[in-house]
C-alpha cells in the first residue's frame, strides 16, 4: 500500500512579481500529481500550507481544486490539512471552495479518524503558539484511537518540531504519541527525515514543491514522498520535481565586465531561465554593476547582485 505525501504548495505565489513564478507553482503541484496518478498510490496527502496566503485569489483555489479532481479522477482520495499561510487570522480563507464544493479533496485537520482501507488517517490543522497546550491533549486522544486500530495509522500535521527545525518553543517529538506507522509532517521547506527512538514509524518533512519567496535563491531539489505502508515499516522513495533552476555565481567586481558573457551563457543553457544570484566581492556601485550584469539578466528570470559576506 502505497500513498503520496505533498506538502507546502504554496499556490498563489507570485515570486519577484513574475507570473512565470506563479506558474511554476502549479506545475510543481501537477508533476506532484502526475507521478501520483502515474505510480498508482492509493491516496495522497498534503500537509499544509496548500496557498500561500488565505484568500490569495480564485486562481489558486481552483488550481488546487482541479488538482485534486484529477486525483480522484484516477481513483485516488486526497486529504488536507492547513499551515499558517491557509489560515490568515484576517481577512477571507480559503476553505471556501471546500465547504462550497469546489474540489474533492477532504480537509482532515479536526482530529477526527478517516479509514481508507484499513489504514487510518488523523490529521491536524497548525496549532498556534499559544495552542500548544491544547496540542498535547488532542495528540494524546489521537494516539488512544490509533492504539485501538488493527491496521497501520498515519499522523498529518503541519507543524514544527523542535529537534527537526531547531527552534525552540514549538511541539518536541515527545509530544507525539508512539501509536502511528508514519508522521507525514510539513511546514520545512528543505526535506527532513528522522527516525526519532520512541515513535512507531519515521517523522518526514517532504519540502516544499518549489522554492518559495522566503528560501531565497537555493539549488536545494524539490519533491514529495511515496511512502510503502505495506511491509513491516513505512518505506520512503523521496521523488524530485523537475522545477525551475536557481542557480549562483560569484566573482570580483573588477571581472565583471569579462565574465558576465560566460555567466549569461550558463544561464541561457538552462532549460527554463533560471533564478540567478549574483554575488561579487570588493566595493561596487549598485547601479554599475546591474548594467555590468545586463546580459546575465537578460537570461535569467530574476537576477539578484549582492555583496559576499553581507546578506
Amino acid at each position: 500500500m502505497t500513498f503520496a505525501h505533498i506538502s507546502d504548495t504554496h499556490l498563489g505565489q507570485k515570486q519577484y512579481g513574475a507570473q512565470e513564478r506563479e506558474e511554476d507553482m502549479y506545475g510543481a503541484f501537477s508533476q506532484a500529481v502526475d507521478i501520483s496518478i502515474r505510480d498508482h498510490v492509493e491516496f495522497a496527502l498534503i500537509s499544509g500550507d496548500l496557498f500561500d496566503m488565505a484568500g490569495r485569489g480564485e486562481r489558486a483555489i481552483v488550481e488546487f481544486g482541479r488538482q485534486a479532481a484529477r486525483l480522484a479522477d484516477a481513483g485516488i482520495p486526497s486529504y488536507y490539512v492547513l499551515g499558517e499561510h491557509d489560515t490568515a487570522r484576517i481577512g477571507a480563507t480559503p476553505l471556501d471552495f471546500a465547504r462550497h464544493g469546489l474540489s474533492p479533496a477532504l480537509h482532515a485537520g479536526a482530529g477526527q479518524p478517516i479509514e481508507v482501507g484499513d489504514t487510518l488517517i488523523i490529521g491536524f490543522d497548525m496549532f498556534a503558539p499559544d495552542e500548544l497546550g491544547r496540542a498535547h491533549v488532542h495528540l494524546k486522544a489521537a494516539g488512544e484511537i490509533a492504539r485501538a486500530h488493527a491496521g497501520r495509522s498515519i499522523l498529518l500535521m503541519h507543524q514544527g518540531i523542535t529537534e527537526a527545525t531547531g527552534v525552540p518553543g514549538e511541539l518536541e517529538t515527545s509530544a507525539l504519541p508512539p501509536q502511528f506507522s508514519y508522521y507525514a509532517m510539513g511546514h520545512l521547506h528543505d526535506r527532513h527525515e528522522a527516525r526519532p527512538g520512541g515513535l512507531g514509524g519515521p517523522m518526514a518533512y517532504p519540502g516544499s514543491t518549489e522554492v518559495a519567496i522566503h528560501e531565497g535563491i537555493t539549488g536545494h531539489k524539490k519533491g514529495f514522498y511515496e511512502v510503502d505502508l505495506s511491509g513491516d515499516g513505512a518505506s520512503l522513495s523521496w521523488i524530485g520535481l523537475d522545477t525551475r533552476p536557481h542557480v549562483s555565481f560569484g566573482a570580483a567586481y573588477g571581472e565583471l565586465a569579462s565574465r558576465a558573457a560566460e555567466f549569461a551563457a550558463a544561464a541561457s543553457a538552462c532549460k527554463k531561465r533560471p533564478v540567478v544570484g549574483l554575488s561579487l566581492t570588493g566595493e561596487f556601485d549598485a547601479a554599475e554593476a546591474r548594467r555590468l550584469a545586463a546580459p546575465i539578466r537578460e537570461a535569467s528570470i530574476w537576477c539578484q547582485i549582492t555583496s559576499a559576506g553581507r546578506p
